[in-house]
């Protein structure tokens, strides 16, 4: 008989006593674990080990390709790879930082302070000059946001359960009495795929497919909210779609983990197996092509 060759991994939902074994493969589910690896063979290994680097008050991480951006304390900071930091201007002790990436530059928030960086220095975010032929309407600079994104030459700015959207492909100018989206409750995610964005709010993740605000078509694809701060955005490919290309959303949720494709196409990848304890916020990042996301209760 075949013994104990490979696992598909964790199963914490199904009793332990009746985790089904196959003698033929040797594969079996795990009903517990402890600093392991699995890979795509089903093959365990010990997980690597890790070393401190930098002792202090760290949050808020945000990788900008070569370097980060980071919150220590009070400041904005500047992560270099060597581990050399650099504050970049003073923030509000203890409020998370949101971030999102357009070219070369980083747009922030905090729900207190905003702003946009550039090359490792922090600008003012605000309105500049605006050709506007419709002398009706009042544009301003942005809000300031508790949360970031872009999709489709748009900039938004989601504050508790509003979200605003600048003029089109414009970074600085927002009508606040129209490009306005209103959701249900507070707003813990917002993501953009190719074809539209994964919204969670306190109850459930919506897809609003299109490629315009103007004709947006708003889904509800599943009936439980993210872990907020848990979604990452990678390529397709890096999980094994590469033939549907474009961007993916993978994130914790209430129900265990999920992915969302474009279409508003959203699985949960382990809502039989594994679910989440309820915590208050999440980090999610993704590297050598594992989703890693640590939870704070």
């Amino acid at each position: 008989m075949l013994l104990f060759k490979g696992t598909k991994g964790l199963n914490i939902e199904t009793d332990p006593a009746r985790i089904s074994f196959n003698p033929e493969t040797g594969i079996q589910d795990l009903a517990a674990s402890k600093n392991i690896d699995i890979d795509d063979t089903g093959r365990i290994s010990r997980r690597k080990g890790f070393e401190k680097k930098l002792t202090g008050n760290y949050h808020s991480g945000f990788s900008c390709n070569n370097y980060a951006l980071c919150v220590i304390g009070d400041a904005l900071t500047v992560l270099e790879a060597d581990y050399s930091t650099t504050a970049i201007r003073q923030v509000t002790t203890g409020r998370r930082m949101k971030y999102v990436k357009i070219g070369e530059d980083v747009y922030y928030c905090n729900g207190v302070e905003t702003g946009k960086v550039n090359n490792r220095i922090s600008y003012p975010w605000v309105a500049t000059s605006y050709n506007n032929t419709v002398n009706t309407r009042i544009l301003s600079g942005p809000v300031v946001g508790d949360m970031l994104g872009f999709y489709k030459g748009r900039i938004y700015i989601i504050t508790d359960k509003i979200i605003y959207f600048s003029e089109a492909n414009s970074r600085n100018h927002f009508d606040l009495a129209r490009n306005v989206i209103i959701e249900s409750s507070t707003i813990k995610m917002f993501a953009s795929v190719m074809d539209g964005i994964y919204i969670s709010n306190e109850k459930e993740i919506v897809f609003y497919r299109g490629n315009s605000v103007n004709e947006f078509e708003r889904i509800v694809v599943a009936n439980y909210p993210v872990i907020e701060g848990s979604d990452i955005t990678v390529m397709m490919s890096q999980i094994g779609e590469a033939e549907e290309g474009g961007k993916a959303v993978l994130m914790a949720t209430k129900k265990g983990l999920a992915a969302g494709f474009k279409n508003g196409n959203f699985i949960n990848l382990s809502e039989d197996k594994v679910t989440y304890p309820d915590v208050a916020f999440g980090a999610g990042i993704f590297k050598n092509r594992k989703y890693i996301v640590t939870l704070q209760p």
